[in-house]
């Protein structure tokens, strides 16, 4: 138990270091002439975003900030974040969800009954069935609001500063502060 608790710490600690480029940054940007490209959102600036071109998944930031340029809103139709689409998004979710749905009937169970003493074993089977059903409920729950949320495309308007503040606070690479070399693309 020792060993698992601290081997979570650890990931813990490690995913708390630099920030690092990966499909949480991915966005799609439609242009005012109907192009639309993807590119990783490096930052969100008050009248413009830093983006660099989507290659992979697995690419250094001093490549990214090597290739990356400024693009004004008043360039830009829509912003399209397209999710996470790893299998992690949608089987946490579900697992979750799973454990919700077993305590909740549990809990359910155990208000109702008691401490179970004195039940037929028909009574009891029916408890086990309602177990199994919170369960499975849960777990689909779980599974479609991890894909409802996670796999399919949000759209952004740069007219909106509750979607501009989003797009900076949840998917730019750099929210806060930019590094030096971002700063000097203008």
């Amino acid at each position: 138990m020792k060993k698992i608790a601290s081997s979570l710490l650890l990931v813990v600690l490690l995913s708390c270091g630099t920030s690092q480029p990966n499909v949480h940054n991915r966005i799609s940007i439609q242009f005012r002439d109907s192009a639309i490209g993807d590119f990783f959102l490096l930052s969100v600036r008050d009248h413009s975003v830093v983006v660099a071109p989507y290659a992979s998944e697995y690419i250094s930031v001093g490549s990214l900030i090597i290739t990356a340029k400024n693009v004004p809103f008043e360039k830009i139709e829509k912003i399209y974040y397209k999710g996470d689409r790893m299998p992690g998004s949608i089987v946490l979710p579900a697992l979750g969800g799973a454990a919700i749905g077993g305590c909740a009937t549990c809990h359910y169970q155990c208000n109702i009954t008691g401490d179970g003493g004195g039940m037929s074993a028909d009574e009891i089977h029916r408890q086990e069935r309602i177990q199994l059903f919170g369960l499975g409920g849960g777990f689909l729950a779980g599974a479609l609001l991890g894909y409802f949320f996670n796999y399919q495309d949000q759209e952004y308007s740069l007219t909106s500063t509750h979607d501009i503040q989003h797009l900076r606070n949840f998917y730019a690479l750099f929210p806060n502060k930019e590094p030096s070399d971002l700063e000097q693309i203008k």
